[in-house]
């Protein structure tokens, strides 16, 4: 082999790590695109004022039964406010119910209670 046909051979050999190295330092397209849209997200939510300001408390299940005319104004109470733009789900709409509750006072949830018809039990 000449002296000419092994530094060609270098050349070309040089050329190919070369390439190697700049396809693996150097992301695609898709890879920058990816980092992009990240750090787009990332400055998006450190800016952005937090829904809930206050603190989680701890959640607790429960079962509630209502009756059909019950769960009829329910729904209609939550397509009502997502026809306003603000999406809720029935845990988020009994909660509310909760607190409208304690606001109005144990003289006035007693006389909702006496005028609550009775529901058939399951069997």
């Amino acid at each position: 082999m000449t002296k000419q046909k092994r530094f060609a051979a270098s050349l070309r050999a040089s050329i190919k790590d070369e390439d190697a190295a700049r396809a693996r330092n150097n992301p695609g397209r898709e890879k920058k695109r990816q980092a992009s849209v990240k750090a787009a997200g990332k400055a998006v939510r450190r800016f952005a004022v937090p829904a809930h300001t206050k603190k989680a408390e701890a959640a607790k299940a429960i079962s509630v039964e209502v009756s059909v005319s019950e769960a009829l104004a329910l729904k209609q109470m939550r397509d009502a406010l997502r026809a306003g733009g603000r999406a809720v789900r029935k845990n988020d709409l009994m909660r509310a119910a909760i607190t409208l509750l304690a606001a109005a006072g144990p003289e006035t949830v007693a006389e909702h209670l006496d005028a609550l018809p009775r529901l058939v039990e399951r069997k």
